[in-house]
């Protein structure tokens, strides 16, 4: 007895091969289809030449820039053409101690000029300076002199020096000196006094010059001739000790304003060292 089930396989298994056979004419449609070539058989070059075959992208060609030509200006040919320099001066730097070396080196020269004439001054006292009356005068020009050399180290280079002689509620009375080389050493004190009260001021000008001529004081009073040495204090001993105690007076006035400037440079130079001891001491920290 025959399987009904086995039975409806076999016939539907006909009908499919039939209805195959029927569209494709008779033939068999796997006998139709031509092998396939394995991958394996086909050479590598040609396998991605046909498994990747396509046509590339033509590449777009930019055309390049053009920069156009500078035009020249026209030069004339007798006048050269300079690039303009810019040149930016630096400020000077100035080395450590150069500035100090250079006044210490003005000092020098000027306490070298005071030098030569302090030696004149005192070749005219040993030589040309015989009489008492004559040295006291050597002696307050002298004193004048040291007081200019001792303003120009303190940089005051004025041609007269003054020197206070009363101040108070009533009257103000100064002294100006002034040295005059330039013919017979002369020396001018003027005198300036001034009432406080009635705020009257008189000015009266002293004089006292060696007459290298004739070897000889002379002591003038506002441009007037008062006494001459050799006329006049030669047999008068009153006036001749007039004069002498006049020029002590002045003597005195320069004496203290000269220990004055000295004490006064003295410090100057104390407080100069001790600057430069602390800068020492700053540049080895």
């Amino acid at each position: 007895m025959t399987d009904p089930i086995q039975q409806t396989n076999s016939q539907q298994q006909w009908q499919q091969q039939w209805y195959t056979d029927d569209i494709l004419g008779g033939e068999n449609i796997f006998e139709t289809i031509p092998e396939a070539m394995p991958e394996e058989d086909i050479p590598y070059g040609d396998m991605l030449e046909k498994k990747y075959q396509f046509d590339p992208i033509p590449e777009r060609e930019v055309p390049a820039p053009t920069t156009p030509a500078p035009v020249a200006a026209p030069v004339s040919p007798s006048i050269p053409i300079v690039a303009p320099q810019t040149t930016i001066e630096k400020p000077a730097i100035v080395p450590d101690g150069v500035i100090e070396n250079i006044v210490n080196k003005e000092m020098q020269d000027i306490q070298h000029e005071s030098s030569l004439e302090e030696t004149k001054v005192e070749w005219l006292l040993d030589t040309k300076l015989q009489t008492d009356i004559q040295k006291k005068f050597g002696e307050i020009f002298f004193t004048s002199k040291k007081i200019y050399e001792n303003k120009t180290k303190l940089w005051d280079t004025g041609e007269y020096f003054d020197i206070l002689w009363a101040d108070n509620d009533k009257i103000f009375i100064s002294y100006r000196f002034l040295i005059d080389e330039s013919a017979d050493p002369t020396l001018f004190i003027t005198k300036t006094e001034q009432n406080k009260d009635t705020d009257e001021e008189t000015t009266n000008e002293l004089r006292f010059t060696f007459n290298e001529e004739t070897s000889s004081l002379e002591v003038m009073v506002n441009d007037a001739l008062i006494f001459d040495e050799i006329k006049d204090l030669t047999e008068d001993p009153k006036k001749k000790m007039q004069v002498v105690e006049k020029i002590n007076k002045f003597i005195f006035l320069a004496s203290e304003e000269l220990r004055k400037l000295e004490k006064t440079i003295k410090d100057k130079e104390e407080e100069e060292k001790e600057r430069k001891r602390l800068q020492e001491i700053f540049r080895n920290f």
